[in-house]
């Protein structure tokens, strides 16, 4: 069932000269002209099903973070629907009770922390249930030692993010978070600011929220390891427009669109090496294990005697399944001979690859 869907999401942001002052009396300030327009956002279509943890990934300017923004109302979009939990927003004219009524169903974490520094950690969690939700305070206090617990920080309620690594810091964030008992959670650039050991604990938590809270959650990242680590689905912006989207092992093992190669193979240097005069350029897909360690280049140049040129080739781990993936540079004159007989192994996907797009 779909937790979040959101169609045609617009946001553009203006830059303007300054106010004039009129002749007057009073000197009224001028109206203000539009000098230039940056469109961030360019009709961005997404539907995220519940329970999913589904990263938005892509390069810096793409329009990830504003999208994330407009999705909790932190920015107002220009135009978009947004439906969520069964009930449909609109992005550019939502009421201050729709925005309130929605932000009861969802958590903001952000990537510089967000803390108050005058509070502790358990103040920090629990300022928003007393403030916000009028919660009294000793209820309060054992919903935040709960989420503290959670997070494993039980021990810290009483530091002071001063007294915290940027790590820990990031718990209570999450626990502050789960506090309001969301059913989506939002994260921005989560672990982008920490170091690898730091980042994996927090993508473990994310991970642990997911599966035993069952809440959904959506990760802004540019990091390829957050999306392999704990993400089911992807989604990649580029230019303000979402390009590719699908299940990570899907996407990362056979990206369709020009976006999508280059942020799995980045570079584009595996199609420097080979001759496009006398060899034509395939990627196979090899999805799990045991199709990983098909000895498939010797078996087409002993029963085909189709000899080709191995560019490059790599495993990983997506989503709990094994791909490999390789490039080959395939002699013209026999690339329909090679291909006819790849597509007879089975769990191997082969596509032909423009040379001039990684």
């Amino acid at each position: 069932m779909s937790m979040l869907e959101i169609k045609n999401v617009h946001k553009s942001f203006f830059a303007y000269t300054k106010p004039r002052l009129q002749a007057g009396i009073f000197h009224r300030p001028g109206a203000r002209k539009v000098t230039s327009e940056l469109q961030v956002l360019r009709g961005v279509d997404l539907t995220v099903e519940k329970g999913d943890v589904v990263a938005i990934l892509g390069p810096s300017g793409s329009g990830k973070t504003t999208l994330l923004r407009c999705l909790n109302f932190l920015e107002t979009a220009d135009a978009g629907q947004l439906t969520f939990d069964g009930e449909t927003f609109d992005l550019a004219q939502a009421s201050r009770a729709d925005i309130a009524r929605l932000r009861k169903k969802t958590a903001f974490v952000f990537q510089s922390y967000n803390l108050f520094r005058n509070k502790t950690a358990l103040q920090n969690v629990t300022e928003g249930l007393i403030i916000a939700r009028k919660m009294p305070k000793e209820q309060a206090d054992a919903v935040g030692m709960k989420m503290l617990e959670k997070v494993g920080l039980a021990d810290r309620a009483d530091y002071y993010p001063r007294q915290l690594s940027g790590g820990q810091q990031q718990r209570v964030a999450i626990a502050r978070a789960l506090a309001t008992d969301p059913k989506v959670l939002l994260c921005d650039e989560a672990t982008s600011a920490l170091d690898p050991k730091t980042t994996r604990q927090i993508l473990e938590l994310i991970r642990d929220i997911n599966q035993k809270l069952n809440i959904t959650v959506v990760i802004i990242t540019h990091q390829m390891s957050v999306v392999k680590e704990v993400c089911s689905h992807v989604a990649i912006l580029d230019d303000g427009c979402v390009a590719e989207s699908g299940m990570v092992g899907t996407v990362f093992a056979a990206p369709k669109s020009e976006a999508g190669r280059r942020l799995v193979f980045p570079g584009g240097a595996d199609a420097q090496v080979y001759n496009p005069q006398d060899e034509k350029l395939v990627r196979l897909v090899f999805k799990d294990s045991k199709t990983t360690s098909i000895p498939l280049i010797a078996r087409l140049a002993a029963e085909e005697g189709v000899f080709c040129n191995v560019i490059s080739a790599s495993t990983q781990k997506l989503s709990e399944t094994v791909y490999g993936s390789m490039m080959l540079g395939i002699p013209s004159t026999q690339y329909d001979k090679a291909v006819a007989f790849i597509h007879n192994v089975a769990n191997v996907q082969v596509e032909e690859v423009d040379h001039h797009v990684q």
